[in-house]
């Protein structure tokens, strides 16, 4: 059984095993956020503009099947659903959403409560690996590698 196969890219590049519930971890880390240093420091200065750049990368790789054309609009409305919350200190529910969504295309095992942990106590780190997520297959679907 192939997982992680369909419209858009290859979505396991780097071929992480599946278990036997059919979902694989992170093909990065979570700090492993400081080998993608530019995308970590946007996410830790800008948030909410990353958080909608990786939603909007998302969407568009769900709804058309290949990587959106300019590499993900920041300020649309899921950055400002995410400034809101962040304005009453609970941008780690926007962050959870997101998360969870990239852990539903991906089949990445876990959970609602640790992608609100991630986000809660890590979000740079959180949005960098979302974005190196969604990256991998942005990469696979650019030189025609599919899973």
């Amino acid at each position: 059984m192939v997982y992680g196969a369909g419209a858009g890219g290859n979505r396991n590049t780097l071929n992480k095993p599946f278990n036997a519930a059919g979902q694989r971890e992170w093909s990065f880390g979570t700090c492993d956020c400081f080998d993608a240093c530019g995308t970590c420091l946007f996410a830790c200065c800008c948030s909410c503009l990353s958080y909608g750049q990786n939603m909007s990368r998302l969407k568009h790789l769900e709804s058309q099947g290949r990587p959106h054309p300019t590499g993900g609009d920041m300020c649309n409305g899921d950055c400002c659903v995410y400034l809101l919350l962040a304005y009453i200190g609970c941008e780690c529910f926007a962050g959870m959403s997101g998360r969870s969504s990239v852990r539903r295309r991906y089949n990445i095992q876990g959970d609602g409560c640790g992608d609100c942990m991630c986000h809660t106590f890590c979000i740079p780190c959180s949005l960098t690996q979302e974005s190196r997520e969604l990256g991998l297959e942005e990469g696979s679907e650019l030189s025609g590698k599919r899973g």
